[in-house]
């Protein structure tokens, strides 16, 4: 008696929540994911930060400036008193040319930018794919939750059926203890069924940014799914996530390799400088008032880094080939897992409709077997076999029915949808 009255407080609690609840439709799943996602948020953080670097390019030819000014004091012999000079040097100097790198550094912010973008594609695609698979797993717990409370009916009809028939001395105690058993065993099922709902809820509430996941409900059926074969498009096979990733962190590692290559290529600079020299920079014949203004170019080659340099861009070249190795090797297997899923929806396909040929003849005999048993014909054990077969039978239909639309979902978050 206590299983059965945990049972139905449980039931009790569920149908008050349900008056408050936060009901979620399986077409609203993208936008709570995008809107409400931690990890989604996250990844478009990154962006953010990618966007603020770029772009680069017109930035590098703006001018730079130096200024500085001081006193000196200067004595000219042991003698004489301290002198003070006033000294004051304004530079500027503008960048010409860069042996290309500042094009190719704008490039490369550019890629990382678009592996920020890929990122976000496969954050999104992944925490969808985990929503829609809670989504479906909650659906199919409330279908076996119901499939259950109508064994846990049916079973009692059948201990009232086998009292009758103590009653009339045509069945024994043993009778009455089966569907005891058979009763006690479907209401710990169902209380197992109550945890797991629990537990799927609370995964979906953090995927979907929900408060709280007491109050959640899914609304949904596990209907038959249509005929319509799932394809993608060459397109959407080309925007799988991860193969994005990589194609553009293979492209940021090219230009990287590029821009190292150009070290040997020298700076080159306008730039000007203005100012009034110090005491020991100065020429007494012009004065101690002399202004000095330059105007000209400057080649810079640092031969060190430059060395440096050749030596990383030969490791960038490697570490492109690795990536695109790697971007082969992902879109190999992700092409052998399309095909596998594709083929494997028309057979899920298929063992649905023998699941519901398999549940509808287990009904059947499940009504033939109980009328045979209320007229003394059939006893309890051929009962409980026909209630078994019929329960697992209904069973194998959810949860082939969950099977396809996991797959569905599967096949769906390859293209990053």
């Amino acid at each position: 008696m206590k299983l059965k009255a945990v049972i139905i407080a449980t039931f009790i609690l569920s149908a008050y929540c349900q008056a408050y609840a936060e009901v979620v439709r399986f077409e609203d799943l993208p936008n709570l994911v995008h809107a409400n996602n931690r990890l989604i948020k996250a990844a478009n953080a990154n962006i953010r930060a990618y966007n603020e670097r770029s772009p680069f390019l017109n930035q590098s030819f703006l001018p730079n400036f130096t200024a500085s000014t001081g006193r000196q004091l200067l004595a000219k012999s042991e003698g004489n008193n301290l002198g003070a000079g006033q000294a004051f040097r304004l530079e500027t100097y503008v960048n010409l040319y860069n042996g290309g790198r500042d094009s190719l550094e704008e490039q490369i912010r550019q890629s990382m930018r678009d592996v920020a973008s890929a990122e976000l594609l496969k954050e999104s695609a992944q925490q969808l794919l985990s929503a829609r698979r809670l989504f479906w797993q909650l659906v199919a717990i409330k279908s076996l939750m119901d499939l259950n409370e109508r064994a846990i009916n049916a079973a009692r009809v059948y201990l009232k059926s086998a009292k009758t028939r103590i009653d009339h001395g045509i069945a024994t105690q043993s009778d009455l203890i089966q569907f005891e058993l058979q009763s006690d065993t479907l209401i710990q099922d169902q209380k197992r069924l109550l945890l797991e709902l629990d537990i799927a809820k609370s995964q979906l509430a953090v995927i979907i940014g929900s408060p709280d996941h007491v109050s959640l409900e899914v609304n949904e059926q596990l209907t038959h799914p249509n005929h319509d074969r799932v394809n993608l498009t060459p397109k959407q096979i080309s925007d799988n996530p991860d193969v994005g990733i990589l194609r553009r962190r293979a492209d940021a590692l090219r230009y990287q390799e590029l821009q190292l290559r150009t070290s040997w290529k020298p700076q080159l600079d306008a730039f000007s400088d203005f100012g009034q020299p110090t005491y020991i920079d100065r020429d007494a014949r012009v004065g101690s008032d002399r202004r000095e203004w330059f105007l000209g170019l400057r080649m810079r080659i640092d031969l060190a880094d430059s060395l440096t340099d050749q030596r990383e861009s030969k490791a960038r070249l490697s570490q492109a080939l690795a990536t695109e190795l790697r971007l082969e090797d992902t879109q190999a297997r992700v092409d052998a897992f399309i095909h596998e899923l594709q083929s494997e929806i028309p057979l899920r396909h298929e063992l649905l409709h023998d699941a519901v040929r398999n549940e509808q003849r287990a009904e059947s005999l499940l009504k033939l077997v109980a009328d045979e048993y209320n007229r003394g014909i059939r006893n309890a054990a051929e009962l409980l076999s026909a209630s078994e077969q019929r329960l697992n039978a209904s069973r194998r239909l959810i949860e082939q029915t969950r099977d396809f639309y996991l797959t569905e979902s599967q096949l769906a978050s390859l293209s990053g949808t």
